[in-house]
């Protein structure tokens, strides 16, 4: 087994986004420099009034702040990350000064009750990359699980609190995902990726979220495309 060798850097990569500037680190990996940036929300935290609610955007800001840590949401699975209802957030790799690279989105498996953005550390993955002369950037994803994110009321559908006010109850966390998707196609390009050129994948129920996505007409409302690959 081969074992990468990897040391932190002095650099604190920047990335723009419709929430203001975002720092993140840098780590040299087997010979080459890997930006990454943790804990970025990419939707209102689904906590108080909007705990059964759709995701909803976040405010255009002008703000400067740190994303050097993540998290999990409500589970019982300790991935030795802090879990918490405040959990819609988004992780990004690049390589360093990357420009208008391909992207692809992990999102985490765990039968949907279990799992966290964390568990992919795709710093080796962009490291190989670059070492491979195909450089990438790499989004890895939370999104709400078990009932927090899956749970069908009559109560919940009647209040019609989705998207030009349809009714939807038991679909949070699939929206979430689109949500998440939604902000990267619209940011990434401050983190040196290709809005136009993203890829989505991932392990077990992130596997079948795939299926799902390309199945939902709400992927299309948002603009998205999903490919089968």
């Amino acid at each position: 087994m081969i074992i990468p060798a990897s040391k932190a850097t002095n650099t604190s990569p920047m990335a723009q986004t419709q929430q203001g500037v975002y720092i993140g680190r840098q780590i040299t990996i087997n010979g080459t420099n890997v930006n990454y940036w943790y804990g970025i929300p990419y939707a209102q935290q689904p906590i108080g009034n909007l705990r059964w609610k759709p995701p909803q955007a976040l405010a255009i800001s002008n703000d400067t702040k740190e994303a050097y840590s993540s998290n999990a949401c409500i589970q019982d699975v300790d991935f030795g990350f802090p879990r918490t209802e405040s959990c819609l957030i988004l992780n990004v790799y690049a390589p360093e000064n990357p420009n208008n690279l391909p992207v692809y989105v992990w999102i985490h498996g765990g039968g949907f009750n279990a799992g966290s953005s964390m568990q992919y550390n795709a710093i080796p993955f962009v490291g190989t990359s670059i070492i491979n002369s195909v450089p990438i950037v790499i989004v890895t994803i939370n999104y709400r699980l078990g009932l927090l994110g899956f749970l069908a009321d009559q109560g919940l559908y009647d209040e019609k609190s989705g998207i030009n006010n349809k009714s939807t109850t038991g679909n949070y966390a699939i929206l979430d995902q689109i949500m998440a998707l939604d902000w990267i196609k619209k940011n990434i390009a401050g983190f040196g990726g290709n809005p136009d050129q993203i890829t989505v994948g991932g392990e077990s129920a992130g596997g079948m979220t795939i299926t799902i996505l390309l199945t939902s007409s709400l992927v299309a409302d948002e603009q998205l495309q999903v490919k089968d690959i």
